[in-house]
């Protein structure tokens, strides 16, 4: 899905600072996983990873190791975890978000929509508030469990990643081609109202933030991790990746997947 974007972003000249010491990315599962695109850390510790064409959905184990839980989906992207560790996957070709849950037997799986436009990313709150970044469409809705959609902010080209601040009073937006993050406020009179805070930003694709406040943003077409401050001010924490397209962070590392590459990506923050 990103492919049919890449002469347009290409256009954006602005490129990142490269910052004082960057981050070396590890290659993960080159031999096992290709094609990856969403990514979910769950409170209970475990991580997920989806592979957009095989239509698969992996668990990463903390040996090391993979395990399947989820296959035949309509070109899987974005999904997040709520905080009762149900799974959300957002299917990019059939418009549908699917849960799982898991049991001693296995994930049991959930139609949630079916009426989502090329929904490509999502982020729970602390409440299960589920928000869905609908790309064509250029929104971003509020996803309830009974199906209902609630736009919460609209006109972003090519709307993509989401991400919360701590108190989760501010939603975070990349725009792919517009090479931007916006914030987006949940709460009080300017609810819904954008603002930039970040730019040049090539193809901004996934994003998540960091305990210590620290965006980290994918930019698809430079092959880079920005790191955006409370400032705004971009920097290159990471390069030298194959089209990176949704970071978490898990066991004090990010694990950034690959859409037109090979396996996972895992950059140590700080001592490791």
């Amino acid at each position: 899905m990103m492919t049919r974007i890449l002469v347009v972003c290409l256009l954006l000249a602005a490129a990142l600072p490269a910052s004082a010491a960057e981050l070396k990315p590890e290659l993960l599962f080159e031999d096992k996983l290709e094609k990856t695109e969403g990514i979910a850390a769950c409170p209970n510790g475990r991580l997920f990873v989806s592979e957009n064409e095989r239509g698969t959905v992996y668990e990463i184990l903390g040996d090391g190791g993979l395990s399947l839980v989820a296959d035949g989906l309509a070109r899987p992207a974005g999904m997040a975890c709520a905080p009762d560790n149900t799974l959300f996957v957002l299917l990019y070709a059939s418009g549908k978000a699917v849960s799982l849950t898991f049991t001693e037997n296995g994930a049991v799986q959930k139609t949630v929509s079916e009426k989502l436009t090329t929904p490509n990313a999502a982020v729970a709150a602390s409440d299960g508030t589920l928000f869905v970044s609908e790309t064509d469409n250029g929104r971003v809705v509020v996803l309830g469990r009974d199906g209902s959609i609630e736009e919460l902010a609209g006109g972003i080209p090519y709307a993509n990643g989401l991400a919360l601040n701590e108190d989760e009073t501010i939603l975070f937006v990349n725009s792919t081609t517009g090479g931007k993050t916006l914030a987006v406020p949940l709460t009080g009179e300017h609810r819904s109202k954008k603002k930039t805070v970040a730019k040049g930003i090539q193809m901004a694709d996934g994003i998540v933030r960091a305990p210590d406040g620290t965006l980290y943003v994918a930019s698809y077409a430079k092959g880079e991790i920005a790191a955006v401050d409370a400032d705004g001010q971009v920097a290159v924490a990471a390069s030298g990746l194959v089209s990176p397209a949704s970071p978490a962070i898990w066991n004090g590392a990010l694990y950034v997947t690959s859409l037109n590459g090979k396996g996972v990506y895992r950059i140590p923050l700080g001592a490791d």
